[in-house]
């Protein structure tokens, strides 16, 4: 089909047969840009949304972040959003947070009691989004923080349901009722310590109700030889996708997190001019790529020259999410355990300050594994004064 043809084609169905002009016009524009068979079978699998591009383009009503989020969370419906935003035909809307605005809003429309939406609703806005709109003010957001707060404010809910089928209220509810809850079910009711905490301030429940402490026990990472074993495979073998490479270096050579490497963008990796090294801000902090690690980030560069993200997601615009990566990452052996393996090395290495910087953890954290792997920094401040005294 040519493209005068294909354009014809699609002002005959969104544009009910007539010349389109204004906001129609730039639909048509969006939907040429595609590939025809793309668009051919996102119209045979997405009627729904053919008929909102149809009734916007008719101007039957307004294109608007509103009018798509209620036709439900879908991944066609935020493909869409996406497209529309690069297109300039939406303003930017961050997405995880539109994400977690759809999430509440189906999880309160499933709440009957009246008392109890009051409560998740304050909880989820006022608690919880307000974090994450801050988060995202400064740069912090991450794609975890979006599913522990969906995760919280979930089983905020369901202890709430859980109180109400024992004739129970959460300003009646007891230490002893407290206690049930946290004894019974599975782990996930733990999720409900930072509820129980938000509920004591706000003066909803007894301010002498007390939760119990998790203490997680000390992860335990992969023996040395099979770490190397796992880079060595990360740098030569080929047959593995190029980004997976390069982010499974990160974690199992330099130890950071998922949740960081999914949203570096391209601009984050600098090529020397002088020297040709290569280095790469992760946070605020700037890591040199010893080699082979350089070459893979100066081939993945040439590889994503079109995204502004290191590792582009499916979701126009976005970058690829922790989870989907994550999830990639495990098929070939980058674990959890192989951050462990690799965070304890660098405790071997660098003082606990530094690298609590370096890798984006709490400090206290990094400091008690050095201690728990006898590799104490606390003297670092001294060890740093005497070393740069003259005498």
């Amino acid at each position: 089909m040519t493209d005068s043809r294909f354009r014809r084609r699609l002002i005959r169905i969104i544009c009910d047969r007539t010349e389109p002009a204004g906001t129609a016009l730039a639909l048509v524009d969006m939907l040429c840009a595609k590939r025809p068979h793309t668009v051919d079978k996102w119209m045979r699998t997405c009627p729904v949304l053919v008929a909102e591009l149809r009734a916007v383009a008719t101007e039957q009503h307004e294109l608007s972040h509103d009018n798509l989020d209620r036709l439900g969370p879908s991944r066609s419906v935020e493909h869409l959003r996406q497209e529309l935003i690069v297109a300039g035909l939406l303003p930017a809307r961050h997405h995880q947070l539109g994400l977690f605005d759809q999430w509440t809003a189906q999880l309160l429309a499933g709440i009957d009691n009246v008392a109890h939406r009051h409560v998740i609703v304050t909880y989820a806005t006022w608690h919880h989004r307000r974090r994450l709109a801050t988060a995202i003010d400064n740069a912090t957001l991450r794609p975890a923080s979006t599913r522990a707060a969906r995760r919280q404010i979930r089983v905020a809910a369901e202890f709430l349901d859980w109180l109400d089928r024992r004739q129970l209220t959460l300003a009646n509810c007891s230490q002893a009722d407290l206690d049930r809850w946290f004894s019974t079910g599975n782990t996930t009711r733990r999720t409900a310590v930072g509820f129980i905490a938000w509920a004591r301030n706000q003066q909803l429940c007894r301010r002498d109700l007390r939760t119990p402490a998790h203490r997680p026990g000390s992860p335990t990472g992969i023996a040395h030889a099979d770490r190397v074993t796992l880079i060595a495979r990360l740098i030569d073998d080929n047959t593995i996708k190029l980004s997976d490479r390069l982010a499974g270096l990160l974690v199992a050579l330099y130890a950071q997190p998922v949740t960081r490497i999914s949203v570096l963008r391209r601009d984050a990796i600098t090529i020397s001019e002088d020297t040709g090294h290569v280095t790469i801000l992760v946070g605020t902090d700037i890591i040199e790529l010893a080699e082979p690690v350089a070459r893979l980030a100066r081939a993945l560069l040439a590889e994503q020259a079109d995204s502004v993200w290191l590792f582009p997601g499916r979701t126009p615009g976005q970058p690829r999410s922790s989870h989907s990566l994550g999830e990639s990452l495990r098929t070939i052996g980058v674990t959890q355990a192989a951050r462990v393996a690799a965070l304890h090395d660098l405790v071997r290495q660098i003082p606990s300050p530094v690298l609590a910087d370096l890798i984006g953890y709490n400090p206290t954290v990094i400091a008690r594994r050095a201690v728990t792997l006898a590799t104490p920094w606390d003297h670092y401040a001294a060890l740093r004064a005497t070393a740069s005294s003259p005498f």
